[in-house]
């Protein structure tokens, strides 16, 4: 009977109050009668066919008994409804939005594999330390370090696309081979970038974002293998990425190899490029910050005017002021949603002291 009892409770409280004591009475008859296991498992499953379709049907018929009698109440006072719903959508909505861009920042892991090991590698110096390394840095630092299993770089590109319907004036991402393995891309048709066509004198390769296949190619599966003019070079179009990957940010809707020069290693001033890494399985952010010190050390024995190095993880590369500034917005948003339910409170309040004599009225009923 306490399972019975238990299946009752799918309806409203009130029903169960009325009848349940006559429904449990009748099921417990019937149950005493079951003589074997085939009558009990049919008085189960007829009990069950039974209940839950009627409580399902009890549970609408209030419901909409209710919402009769709420729109008929908000007919009768079109102002104070109208009032009502736009508090509790200022206070809702501006909380909803805050909350959203608070949890996509600062909340929400990376949509990468294994984000905890993922870093970026900075240059500082006094007052400043994050900025872009030059290529020398880059080669140097993959070189020498001991803390990453890989290292990867990046810079913003923008570029004019023709060959895929109009002319377009696109925001991309020139990078290195390894860079979308690193972070555990997988591609959501066609290849990533081989090792070898982010080498100087390769033919010209580029991946599109979801969006953009679409745009420009109508989301054909039969883009792959065409080929595209990146300003004044022709690509070839190797594969599209998934519709919900966006590095390093959501404007950027291709990407190409970056193609080092010769020349681009000698000039230690030249600063352009974002530093991605993983760390390896047995090592540590403090770690991997002891290891670039060393590296940086040495680096400044062979070269003058040598900056230090910083790494974050590449969760944590937010700066303090904007979680401060988001924190603050969250919380201000939070307290218009208690002045909106404060508000809203008032004006029930105030409905209720209008409607003393018909609640009277009713009670007397």
């Amino acid at each position: 009977m306490k399972l019975y009892d238990s299946l009752l409770h799918l309806f409203p409280k009130s029903f169960r109050l009325e009848y349940g004591e006559e429904m449990g009475s009748i099921f417990k008859e019937r149950r005493a009668a079951a003589a074997d296991a085939l009558s009990v498992s049919s008085l189960w499953v007829e009990a069950l066919m039974d209940v839950i379709p009627n409580a399902l049907m009890v549970h609408w018929d209030i419901l909409r008994q209710d919402m009769r009698f709420t729109l008929r109440a908000l007919g009768r006072a079109p102002g104070f409804a109208i009032t009502a719903i736009l508090v509790a959508a200022l206070g809702i909505g501006a909380t909803t939005a805050a909350f959203s861009v608070t949890d996509r920042v600062l909340i929400r892991p990376l949509p990468f594999a294994d984000p905890e090991r993922l870093v970026k590698v900075f240059q500082a110096e006094p007052g400043y330390s994050r900025f872009e390394p030059s290529p020398a840095h880059y080669r140097d630092w993959k070189r020498m370090n001991t803390s990453f299993e890989d290292m990867g770089a990046y810079a913003s590109v923008s570029v004019n696309l023709i060959g895929g319907g109009e002319p377009l004036r696109i925001q991309g991402t020139s990078l290195t081979a390894n860079l979308l393995p690193l972070l555990g891309t997988s591609p959501f048709l066609g290849r990533l970038f081989a090792p070898d066509e982010d080498k100087e004198g390769a033919a010209g390769t580029v991946l599109l974002s979801h969006g953009l296949w679409k745009d420009a190619f109508g989301g054909r599966e039969d883009a792959i293998g065409k080929t595209v003019r990146l300003d004044e070079e022709i690509h070839t179009v190797v594969g599209v990425m998934p519709p919900q990957f966006a590095f390093p940010d959501r404007s950027t809707r291709l990407w190409v190899p970056i193609r080092f020069k010769p020349g681009n290693f000698e000039d230690r001033a030249d600063h352009f490029l974002h530093l991605v890494a993983r760390l390896k399985k047995d090592a540590s952010l403090l770690s991997a910050r002891a290891d670039m010190k060393v590296v940086n050390a040495q680096l400044k024995r062979e070269h003058a005017n040598e900056n230090d190095v910083t790494v974050v993880q590449l969760s944590d590369q937010i700066p303090s002021q904007a979680r401060l500034l988001l924190v603050a917005l969250f919380g201000a948003s939070l307290c218009v949603l208690l002045i909106a339910c404060t508000n809203l409170a008032g004006l029930l309040i105030a409905r209720s002291l209008h409607r003393r004599r018909e609640l009277a009225v009713r009670t007397a009923l």
